[in-house]
């Protein structure tokens, strides 16, 4: 019994993931010394518009976030190392965000945050998200490379657009199509 119990703990050590969800994105990572890795999410003020919201899968499997609308919603660290990614898609991702880095590095004992732009009304007007996380190996040891892009809160309108709901599928017009959903 002991035995079971101590080749679990140690497969929960070697194995960790995070996730965000659909209703948050991730601003920052760690990579511990130890060889875990975990994955900051918040909410942004901004991103409360009803129809900001994105779509992910139910696991992380993919090896990276290579679409233009797509960001890490979340991530796995298998018992053989290899980093397994959630790509979240959000269609309105090109529209209203910009690649910033395209190569942050992070090493064990390491992090990265992202930052949160401010108005004078102490309102959030951008903040960096990741974008897409990959692990990789050079002479210094084991290291991951982060894509961020910043996402402006100001260019997204407080109603829902026409066009982005005449793209959704099915689409039916309301008879309060004027009115915010």
């Amino acid at each position: 019994m002991r035995l079971l119990l101590l080749i679990s703990s140690c497969l929960l050590v070697l194995c960790s993931a995070d996730f965000c969800g659909t209703n948050k994105v991730p601003y920052g990572f760690e990579a511990h010394k130890d060889g875990g890795v975990a994955l900051l999410c918040t909410r942004p003020e901004c991103h409360e518009k009803k129809f900001a919201v994105s779509d992910c899968p139910e696991r992380a499997e993919e090896k990276q976030c290579l679409r233009n609308t797509s960001w890490v919603g979340g991530l796995q660290k298998r018992a053989d190392g290899k980093l397994e990614l959630m790509c979240c898609d959000y269609d309105l991702l090109p529209k209203y965000g910009h690649l910033i880095y395209e190569n942050v590095i992070v090493r064990p004992g390491e992090f990265f945050e992202g930052e949160e732009k401010k108005d004078q009304n102490d309102e959030v007007i951008a903040f960096d998200l990741i974008t897409n996380i990959h692990k990789g190996r050079d002479i210094k040891g084991e290291f991951y490379s982060l894509r961020i892009h910043r996402f402006d809160c100001g260019k997204i309108p407080d109603k829902v657009p026409l066009w982005y709901k005449q793209k959704q599928w099915p689409f039916w017009p309301r008879e309060d199509s004027d009115k915010q959903l």
